[in-house]
């Protein structure tokens, strides 16, 4: 698949699974030729809900359609002896190979990175796993809520007087996805230098403590900020109030902001006291400030209160629903949704790809592929498997 992106010389192979699907993702979005790797049946992520149409099926997964954007498709099964032979084939002219198996797993199959450096010497394997390839819980299971809860970010998710709460979708594995997308890409430029590939570890819980929730090791090490008192968990002085026709959250941590806050609701004389300058004791009493502040924003729209904060340099963010959003005014100016068409879906708006670039323009090529979609230009086009060798393959359920 010829694509003008800034990836478009390299190929990867995609058998990941939701730690690391999204990261193969963007490298599609940037031109790369991801080929996506399933089982005879289907990866199990085409079954995640919800369905388009609410009809449950192996094509009509969102969450499927959306991560597999700009990606050709094709069945494999690795655990058989002709499967194997059929990935070595095509690491022999890949670049990336991304997998998300427990530590181990491959290396059963003869198909771990000391073995396809053998076959490639320049080959980056990216492993990204729970809790990475080595130490006490490497092989432990794990789920998206076991991994925002161990980076920490959990602990500030939630109302103070009530236990913590997951957040939608599965934050730290897409961080994890993020890291390992990144590291591919610096893999692949230090590969210009020595020619040499190399093997990436990611571990979702290390993904997830650098990137949603780093206080995470400060507060389990110190317990306390600079200048005394509790590091800031949940209740801290970024706040959700209810406003005349939904929810805004108001960011104030800063000092300009913290000022901003108070012209925001005309300098209530309660805050002129100097110690509501400092951050920790407002977040201490964050039960005066809501009254304070609920008082003003009230009877105040989400819009309004949006364009007070601009104007005054403070982030005020209206809580918008997915319909509120797609009608935004900025979404739109931005052409945040494409149209993708799809053979059984149809036509839908699509998230766009998540930069724009002037040299090496980004575009949406082609939807979520089909179960095997790509396996004939891939098998007999490319790799030159004749009929009757693909119908044996087929027969006995390697592809």
């Amino acid at each position: 698949m010829t694509t003008n992106g800034p990836l478009s010389r390299y190929r990867v192979l995609d058998l990941s699974d939701m730690k690391a699907d999204l990261g193969t993702l963007y490298l599609a979005h940037l031109g790369a030729d991801v080929i996506r790797i399933e089982p005879p049946e289907g990866h199990s992520t085409r079954w995640i809900p919800p369905f388009a149409g609410n009809i449950p099926n192996v094509e009509r997964s969102l969450y499927y359609l959306y991560r597999n954007v700009n990606k050709r498709g094709i069945t494999l099964d690795i655990e058989t002896s002709e499967g194997q032979e059929i990935l070595k084939r095509l690491v022999k002219t890949s670049d990336v190979i991304v997998e998300c198996f427990q530590p181990g797993y491959l290396n059963s199959l003869g198909l771990g990175y000391s073995n396809l450096k053998q076959i490639n010497p320049k080959i980056i394997m990216a492993s990204v796993t729970d809790w990475g390839q080595s130490g006490p819980r490497r092989n432990f299971e794990g789920s998206p809520i076991v991994a925002m809860a161990m980076s920490g970010a959990m602990q500030v998710a939630g109302f103070q007087d009530k236990a913590p709460s997951d957040a939608p979708n599965a934050m730290a594995y897409d961080m994890a996805a993020v890291y390992a997308g990144t590291g591919i890409m610096i893999a692949l430029y230090g590969r210009g230098d020595d020619g040499e590939g190399e093997w990436l570890d990611i571990s979702v819980q290390e993904a997830g403590i650098a990137g949603l929730f780093p206080w995470s090791v400060p507060m389990t090490t110190y317990g306390t900020v600079p200048g005394g008192g509790d590091f800031p968990v949940r209740g801290a002085s970024m706040l959700i109030y209810q406003c005349k026709d939904g929810y805004v959250k108001i960011a104030g941590n800063v000092p300009r902001h913290w000022e901003a806050q108070k012209e925001l609701i005309g300098k209530p004389d309660i805050f002129e006291d100097e110690a509501w300058d400092d951050n920790v004791f407002r977040r201490d009493n964050a039960d005066v400030m809501r009254i304070a502040y609920e008082e003003y924003i009230q009877d105040r729209t989400m819009q309004e209160l949006f364009d007070a904060g601009q104007e005054l340099g403070l982030p005020i963010t209206p809580l918008q629903s997915l319909g509120s959003f797609a009608e935004s005014p900025q979404t739109k100016s931005r052409e945040f949704f494409q149209p993708v068409n799809h053979q059984l879906v149809g036509e839908y708006d699509y998230p766009g790809p998540p930069l724009r670039m002037m040299g090496t323009p980004l575009s949406l090529r082609k939807s979520a592929p089909l179960l095997g979609e790509d396996n004939y230009e891939i098998y007999s086009v490319e790799l030159e498997i004749n009929d009757d060798e693909l119908n044996n393959l087929k027969s006995k359920g390697v592809i």
